[in-house]
């Protein structure tokens, strides 16, 4: 998709240097999107200035995120982006249920120096391109109303991080008082950002709010001005009340 707005090319190359031709060209943060020529060159417009993050795809390689600045009355240098083989650029998310069998269409999230989403295929994996500055990365799921929140990771890892979105407990906010409830684990996981991300606003409407799937774990929990600390545990509601 090609907006109104500033502008990036370059060429997308195999890891030999090659060009690659019918490449997928995108800016992570935005609906900027395109596809190389037959000789891998590419010039994508409708980007924001400032710092903007480039990703290449062809097939089931990626390249890794490169970022670039786009600056009033001073074009952008020329980009590369060298798709990677063998999976060696490439984060892989492995998402099962309880029983240990794969799930279809979770969302994944992984955290760096940004929050990408992508959702898992048919065998119950997602990719995203290895973070090429950050020096860890962590990754999340959400599948069947149930959410997972995975621990840092070095980037130099290879092996596929596996999340198992299984038991989980509740969360009940009650509250006279209506507005946006903010949930964030003890990990420093962004839970309530999180939920808006799949549609699941966390607003308290009504006089109360149930989160459902939490993980067991600490939590904290605000509605403006106030705040709590609570512990969900598997099976049950925690309860917190701001009045």
């Amino acid at each position: 998709m090609q907006l109104p707005g500033g502008r990036l090319h370059g060429t997308v190359v195999d890891v030999e240097g090659k060009p690659v031709g019918r490449s997928h060209v995108r800016e992570t943060g935005s609906n900027a999107s395109t596809l190389t020529s037959e000789d891998g060159t590419f010039e994508l417009r409708g980007l924001q200035p400032g710092l903007n993050r480039l990703q290449a795809q062809a097939g089931n390689q990626l390249s890794r995120i490169v970022a670039v600045s786009i600056e009033e009355e001073r074009p952008a240098d020329p980009v590369t982006l060298t798709l990677a083989g063998d999976g060696e650029g490439v984060v892989r998310v492995e998402v099962t249920g309880p029983a240990g069998q794969p799930v279809t269409g979770a969302f994944v999230f992984m955290e760096s120096d940004q929050l990408l989403t992508a959702m898992t295929n048919g065998a119950g994996a997602a990719e995203f391109a290895r973070p090429e500055q950050a020096g860890r990365f962590r990754v999340a799921a959400y599948a069947e109303g149930r959410w997972s929140l995975g621990d840092w990771q070095s980037s130099d890892l290879r092996a596929p991080v596996r999340l198992t979105v299984g038991e989980a407990g509740r969360l009940r906010v009650t509250s006279s008082r209506g507005g946006l409830v903010g949930v964030t684990a003890a990990s420093g996981w962004p839970l309530s950002l999180l939920m808006s991300r799949v549609g699941l606003m966390p607003r308290l409407i009504g006089g109360e709010l149930t989160v459902s799937g939490v993980p067991p774990g600490v939590y904290a929990v605000s509605l403006p001005p106030n705040s709590a600390t609570v512990t969900v545990a598997r099976n049950e509601a925690a309860v917190v009340g701001f009045d």
